[in-house]
């Protein structure tokens, strides 16, 4: 999603299947050369290590990893050995700034319980773009479910898009497609 008041793009809806993040891909355009992202629910650092691996040289990538205390605790650990910074892509755990070009949220936000003041406070951090990457939603009512991984039961939302959508009054979605998710090591639209 892009903030309108920069831009007035359309949006580019995909008929195909994505199955990680297009950040990278929308950066290999982005003007900017010093780019500050906010990584919330950062998983597998699976942007960080796109990035580190492909960046323009001509960049400097400042990535924040956003998680709860847990496991931004083994992150911390695992930096030391798997997570080295770049010279071009550096990683930052748990620490934050007060200005983000870009946010980039995926597969957390139906974890979050009170999803609408999450994204109130997203939008007041005033970021250029926010990615809602693997984000479960489409056109049915928002409904809560229990999500059972590995014998352990989570509250788990689907929401619906354009409810969703409505809450970035100040941006425009600029890219939409279905994202080709992994459950139990099959890839698959969601149920």
């Amino acid at each position: 999603i892009e903030n309108f008041k920069m831009s007035k793009k359309k949006t580019i809806n995909s008929k195909y299947f994505t199955a990680s993040s297009p950040l990278p891909i929308f950066l290999l355009n982005f003007k900017k050369k010093k780019i500050n992202i906010l990584d919330f629910g950062s998983g597998d650092h699976e942007i960080f290590f796109q990035l580190k691996n492909n960046v323009n040289k001509h960049k400097k990538i400042n990535i924040y990893s956003k998680e709860i205390k847990e496991v931004e605790k083994l992150y911390t650990d695992m930096k030391k050995k798997y997570l080295k910074n770049s010279k071009h892509v550096q990683l930052f755990i748990g620490k934050e700034i007060k200005k983000y070009d870009i946010i980039h949220l995926s597969d957390c936000l139906q974890y979050i319980e009170n999803w609408k003041n999450f994204l109130t406070e997203i939008i007041n951090k005033k970021p250029n773009y926010v990615f809602l990457n693997n984000l479960t939603a489409g056109s049915n009512k928002e409904y809560l479910t229990l999500q059972e991984y590995y014998g352990i039961k989570t509250p788990y939302r689907f929401f619906n898009l354009e409810k969703t959508i409505s809450f970035f009054k100040d941006y425009e979605v600029i890219f939409k497609s279905y994202y080709l998710n992994s459950i139990l090591n099959v890839y698959g639209k969601y149920p």
